[in-house]
């Protein structure tokens, strides 16, 4: 059996302007969802064709750090304060094993499902991603 490894960085910076004020301010300000990770390092492994392994580790602020009522409100997706870095990580993590008729994954992830016309079937908004089991038998 060959083991195999892939590991992919990726770097994110985004930036936040609003320039007219007499809009509200809820119709602007960007979801914890909606600001990408400033680093993102997703690592997978192979063995052979019947285990895989992916963790993607990263550094992204939490969900308070963006307050604009703050003076020195953040308009970054850079954590400038060690007190804003998220350490609840890593968010996607997936070990499915599998054979010719039969696949089981353990893991932890997003679930959200479809193109609604209001949104996406999701079990709920409020946790970041759900642990999971799932075995699949064909």
């Amino acid at each position: 059996m060959a083991l195999h490894f892939a590991i992919h960085p990726e770097v994110a910076l985004q930036g936040y302007l609003h320039t007219d004020a007499d809009r509200s301010t809820t119709i602007w300000e960007p979801t914890w969802s909606d600001r990408l990770p400033v680093l993102s390092l997703p690592i997978e492994g192979w063995v052979g064709d019947v285990a895989y392994v992916m963790v993607d580790v990263s550094l992204r602020q939490t969900h308070d750090a963006y307050d604009p009522s703050l003076v020195s409100a953040n308009y970054t997706n850079v954590p400038l304060n060690l007190d804003y870095i998220d350490l609840e990580t890593p968010f996607r993590a997936l070990l499915p094993l599998g054979g010719h008729s039969w696949s089981f994954i353990i893991g932890q992830d997003r679930f959200s499902w479809g193109n609604g016309e209001t949104g996406n079937f999701a079990l709920s908004e409020s946790p970041d991603c759900y642990d999971f089991a799932r075995f699949t038998g064909y």
